[in-house]
C-alpha cells in the first residue's frame, strides 16, 4: 500500500473515530432511519467530546501532534455534519417534524 493511500486511511479512521466521539457525548445523532446519516443535537458538547477525547489520549500517552490530529478530526466530524436540527432524507421522505 502506498503512502498516500495509508494517509488517507488513518485521516478516514480519524475522522470516524470524530463522529464516534461525537455521537457518544450527545453533540451528534445519527438518524434512526438512515445509518452515516448525522445531524446536530446539542452543540454545546463539543467541547466534552475534545475532553473525552483529550482523557482517552493522556491514558495512551499520545504525543502533542497526535493530540491535534484527532482534535482536527473532531472539529471536521461536527462541521461536515452541523447545521441541521434533524436529518434532511427524513424531512423531505416524511415532512416537517
Amino acid at each position: 500500500m502506498g503512502i498516500a493511500k495509508q494517509q488517507a486511511m488513518e485521516n478516514e479512521d480519524r475522522y470516524w473515530s470524530g463522529v464516534g466521539v461525537l455521537v457518544e457525548v450527545g453533540a451528534l445523532e445519527e438518524c434512526e432511519n438512515h445509518p452515516g446519516t448525522y445531524f446536530d443535537c446539542d452543540p454545546e458538547r463539543v467541547v466534552d467530546a475534545y475532553k473525552l477525547a483529550n482523557s482517552r489520549l493522556t491514558q495512551n500517552g499520545a504525543t502533542t501532534a497526535k493530540r491535534r490530529k484527532v482534535t482536527d478530526a473532531i472539529k471536521e466530524a461536527y462541521e461536515n455534519n452541523s447545521g441541521n436540527d434533524g436529518c434532511e432524507c427524513c424531512r423531505k421522505a416524511f415532512g416537517p417534524d
